[in-house]
């Protein structure tokens, strides 16, 4: 994970930020960013503990925007499945189908 630059120089790694992003989601539901934002704006922190909290905005600010982005340029549709995928598909329902039957006859119930 590539931590933006300006939290390089507050002493923060990596690891420390994807620590807190686990932490973060257990604590707020799955959502670290918006539980990030509502630890920094209850105060009451230490600089170290704002400085990381800080850095797991810009982390996940910056991923947020990137898939946003993403989500602009338009998803790619799957073509329509052919003919022949789907005649393969019904020639596979019918064996497992078949496959039932006969364990299930042989089963005795």
């Amino acid at each position: 994970m590539k931590l933006p630059d300006v939290f390089k120089t507050s002493g923060v790694s990596a690891a420390q930020v994807r620590l807190e992003i686990f932490s973060l989601g257990g604590r707020h539901q799955g959502d670290p960013l918006a539980g990030a934002l509502r630890e920094l704006e209850a105060g009451g922190l230490d600089e170290e503990r704002r400085s990381l909290l800080r850095a797991v905005v810009a982390h996940l600010g910056k991923e947020k925007s990137k898939n946003t982005e993403r989500g602009r340029q338009g998803s790619k549709i799957s073509p329509p499945a052919k003919l022949s995928d789907m005649i393969y598909l019904a020639v596979i329902l019918a064996a497992a189908i078949w496959t039932a039957i006969v364990i299930n006859t042989m089963g005795g119930t």
